[in-house]
């Protein structure tokens, strides 16, 4: 298989109880008087008790049908709504990845992301990752090309780092075929671009190393989001080698859900050489289209 054609697709959550009303003080009894004979009927005297400060109690209706007022319980609400980050991927089954390159986001915990990219050619890259946890995924990949075979790998990407609107990952993936491994190494940041997280960016890194090479091309990228149900998806990506620039990327759009996502937009590539100050340029674009499910 042709290098070009691989590189253009590895970017593949009381009541309170009433004090006791207070205990009363006992009531002196004066015995100053004897007390009298049965047959006297003077009255005994009694001296009077002092004011006795008694703490008033509610008043109770009482009856069979008399009931004590019961105080409301606090309702929590235990559904919050995810925000940022989370509620993209959690409504996006491809946020994953832009369209070509990784994104900071990982396929949810217990979830399986299965994932077809190609141009309307006879190529195509399909991938499978599974979360492990919330913040690692592992897949397998292949790309085939009609005529020409197919290379297959493994991928791994776990999140470095997380908060409600910025995440960075990093992860490997590769691609066999005989007896030669193109090996992807790459890291990326993603960020909300509002409030609402309506748009995120992602800038990432790719490294490409075959076996038996010592050079590394590495490819600086930007990729955009924008949107929820109905997105704006674009990507760039440029690497050098020597007097020599590669550009890459992808424009299009995208219909998203938390099950299942479509891409449709076209994908562009073409090299820059310095002759006599004057460049030249050699490329072309074509149309893509991708889709992701998960389960």
């Amino acid at each position: 298989m042709s290098r070009l054609v691989a590189l253009a697709l590895v970017f593949a959550p009381t009541a309170a109880l009433a004090d006791a009303p207070a205990a009363l003080d006992a009531t002196d009894v004066s015995a100053a008087a004897p007390m009298p004979d049965a047959r006297d009927e003077a009255p005994t005297r009694v001296a009077a008790a002092d004011a006795i400060e008694v703490t008033a109690v509610p008043a109770y209706a009482v009856g069979p049908s008399a009931t004590a007022p019961v105080a409301e319980p606090a309702i929590t609400d235990t559904s919050a709504e995810p925000v940022g980050l989370d509620r993209r991927r959690r409504d996006d089954a491809a946020a994953g990845r832009s369209y070509f390159a990784e994104t900071a986001l990982t396929t949810p915990r217990g979830h399986v992301t299965f994932d077809v990219r190609a141009p309307l050619l006879p190529v195509a890259a399909v991938g499978l990752r599974l979360g492990v946890t919330d913040r690692v995924e592992v897949g397998v990949n292949m790309i085939t090309v009609v005529d020409e075979g197919a290379v297959a790998g493994l991928s791994v990407k776990g999140q470095l780092w997380r908060s409600a609107r910025f995440a960075v990952a990093a992860g490997l993936t590769t691609y066999s075929a005989d007896g030669d491994t193109l090996y992807n190494p790459h890291v990326e940041g993603t960020a909300c671009v509002d409030a609402a997280c309506v748009g995120a960016v992602t800038l990432s890194l790719n490294f490409l190393g075959f076996s038996g090479e010592d050079t590394v091309p590495v490819l600086a990228g930007v990729g955009v989001a924008y949107g929820r149900g109905v997105q704006l998806v674009g990507e760039l990506h440029q690497t050098r080698d020597g007097d020599e620039a590669l550009t890459g990327g992808f424009l299009g759009m995208r219909a998203a859900s938390g099950r299942f996502a479509l891409d449709g937009g076209l994908g562009f590539g073409f090299a820059t050489n310095t002759c006599d100050d004057v460049d030249c340029g050699d490329g072309g674009a074509f149309p893509f289209v991708g889709m992701a499910a998960r389960l």
